[in-house]
């Protein structure tokens, strides 16, 4: 009798494990940063809405390039940028700098890394995420709630069959919960920071022959105006 319990106990944590139903998400709170405010229900039921976050999480992101006649200074600020921000330098080579910053100054540190050179081209953009995250979070608590259960259930393995098969289970939810967590985790810090991308150009320096042209066109410049 023991036994067919064991077995029973198995095959609906089986079933239990594999399934996200999205009614288990009643009862839960969303302690997780959020950027934007903009109300939006993601397809969730309603008897979750009102214990879960209603902010939109949103990442970030902008691509801006530009043109200096000092490339290197152009560089070093915005390095310095990312810190007085709140972030840090993601990946730099001699001509790219990608900064993470913090999402609320987004605009602020993006507006300030403009101001550095001439822009040549800038491109915003934003991913929301929201739905991602609340899908991951629904897998989170059910593999949690089925593993718990295969550990009270390993207490009651009368074989050694039983129990290793039980183990496995219990190891491959373990798992699959790291995983998800590492999946939520890296969400987080998509919301926290956005990434800014700056490429610089160096400015072209005429040569000789350029500034005696560039000095003819001035002076008939002046010439036309003063007749």
């Amino acid at each position: 009798m023991k036994r067919l319990l064991v077995i029973a106990g198995l095959c609906g944590l089986l079933f239990t494990s594999c399934s996200t139903e999205r009614n288990a998400v009643t009862g839960w709170n969303y302690n997780t940063p959020a950027y934007s405010d903009a109300k939006n229900t993601g397809g969730l039921p309603a008897e979750a809405l009102e214990d879960q976050t209603t902010e939109r999480l949103v990442n970030f992101g902008a691509d801006l390039r530009l043109n200096t006649k000092e490339p290197d200074t152009v560089m070093t600020k915005v390095v310095r940028a990312a810190k007085k921000y709140g972030g840090y330098v993601q990946s730099m080579s001699s001509e790219e700098c990608k900064i993470r910053v913090r999402s609320e100054n987004f605009m602020s540190a993006l507006n300030e890394v403009s101001s550095y050179g001439k822009v040549i081209d800038k491109n915003i953009r934003s991913i929301d995420i929201t739905d991602q995250y609340n899908d991951q979070k629904i897998r989170l608590e059910n593999s949690e709630k089925a593993r718990q259960r295969y550990m009270e259930l390993l207490q009651k393995a009368g074989t050694i069959d039983e129990i290793l098969r039980v183990e496995r289970e219990i190891d491959r939810l373990t798992l699959e919960i790291e995983q998800i967590k590492g999946r939520i985790a890296v969400m987080n810090e998509q919301v926290y920071y956005s990434t800014i991308t700056v490429n610089v150009n160096e400015k072209a320096k005429p040569g000789v022959v350029s500034y005696v042209f560039i000095g003819l066109y001035k002076g008939a410049r002046w010439l036309f105006v003063r007749g």
